[in-house]
């Protein structure tokens, strides 16, 4: 009985393949255009204000970086400046 399902399911199966594989890249084309269509696009106010941000906070970033390195080197300069001279 399975194989009698099968058969029957065969010719439109067969249809539905051949209807896919004749227009592959106009579909997938009008696929990006849909979804396109659905982006929420930033104002140019929000780009501005959002590349501002990043500037910033990278600017900051580094600046503490710079201070932990400073920080982090002067201990490391205290230890050896100790070593030497108790071991001489």
């Amino acid at each position: 009985m399975d194989t009698k399902l099968n058969q029957a399911r065969l010719p439109s199966d067969l249809h539905v393949q051949s209807t896919l594989k004749k227009k592959p890249a106009l579909g997938y084309i009008q696929g990006i255009k849909d979804e396109l269509k659905k982006v929420s696009w930033t104002t140019k106010e929000e780009l501005i204000l959002s590349t501002k941000v990043v500037i910033a906070v990278t600017f900051a970033c580094g600046v503490g970086i710079y201070f932990v390195d400073l920080l982090v080197k002067g201990g490391l300069d205290f230890i050896s400046y100790v070593t030497h001279k108790v071991l001489g």
